[in-house]
């Protein structure tokens, strides 16, 4: 009962963004304090070996443990987790030992699904904020003010990279209010694919204005973002647990509860492609 009362916290917090994020960071870590013993996780995502230390097994995605004693093999390692009330928990070691862990829950992303960015500082705050985009089947898309962003042959964003030394100047893709990065697009030079791992991790949003004759840089000059491709297999694998987990909640609920999942230890992904995505998986 007192974990079903700290996910009900959660899920308010979710639908409400008023709610004091710290209290409610307070309240879960209390609730994880006194009811831990007590926990059956489901594993979401490992980084490195973690075993079970009462049967030496080695945790992967989809395995399910009672709380107890993990052993780590670095300190780098960690687990993300599920409880019983689909509340999301990163595990990693609480010292040099590897033996002891902290579990710390995952809070919501603050921007919510649908926020349309209609300002030059909202911009520049969310890029802050995310500054890590995930593609999720090849392609990344926000939704832009037409005011403050107009898109069209004279006004567009622009994508600044290096390639195997040289600088890159990509104008990105978009349709009528909505910025698009496409993968297929963006790595191509001369209107020839090029190899994603042979550009540098930073790349650099611009956004031009014939009219202007100027670049602006986003969210500031010299501030880079990044552009995260993941393994599309294993991300799906990991979205669907937390959408079985979630089943019994309303669609908008699961939906933040990924999204923050993503954002959390991927990238930030755009609504459009999230909603693809889960309902893609949720067919299955």
């Amino acid at each position: 009962m007192v974990i079903n009362a700290f996910m009900s916290i959660y899920i308010y917090s979710i639908m409400n963004t008023k709610f004091n994020s710290s209290l409610l960071i307070g309240f879960l870590l209390l609730g994880a304090n006194l009811s831990v013993s007590a926990q059956t996780y489901t594993v979401v995502k490992p980084k490195g070996k973690i075993t079970l230390k009462s049967g030496k097994r080695q945790l992967r995605t989809g395995d399910t443990f009672k709380a107890g004693p993990l052993k780590f093999s670095t300190p780098k390692d960690f687990l993300v987790v599920l409880d019983e009330t689909a509340a999301t928990f990163l595990l990693y070691p609480a010292d040099s030992s590897l033996k002891k862990y902290v579990v710390k829950p995952l809070p919501p992303v603050g921007l919510k699904p649908g926020d349309i960015i209609l300002t030059d500082l909202q911009l520049r705050e969310f890029l802050k904020e995310n500054d890590s985009l995930l593609l999720l089947n090849g392609t990344y898309s926000l939704i832009l003010g037409k005011t403050e962003f107009p898109m069209n042959k004279d006004s567009f964003f622009y994508m600044k990279y290096i390639w195997k030394g040289d600088t890159v100047l990509k104008k990105l893709d978009y349709r009528e209010d909505t910025l698009i990065i496409n993968s297929e697009t963006l790595y191509q030079v001369y209107e020839h694919p090029i190899d994603p791992l042979e550009v540098s991790a930073q790349y650099y949003l611009r956004y031009y204005t014939a009219a202007k004759k100027e670049s602006v840089a986003y969210p500031e000059k010299m501030r880079p973002i990044y552009i995260i491709r993941p393994d599309e297999t294993a991300l799906a694998e990991e979205v669907n647990i937390l959408l079985q987990a979630t089943k019994a909640q309303p669609m908008k609920v699961r939906t933040l509860v990924v999204r923050s999942y993503l954002s959390a230890f991927y990238g930030m992904p755009g609504d459009w492609e999230l909603d693809q995505l889960i309902k893609k998986l949720s067919r299955r």
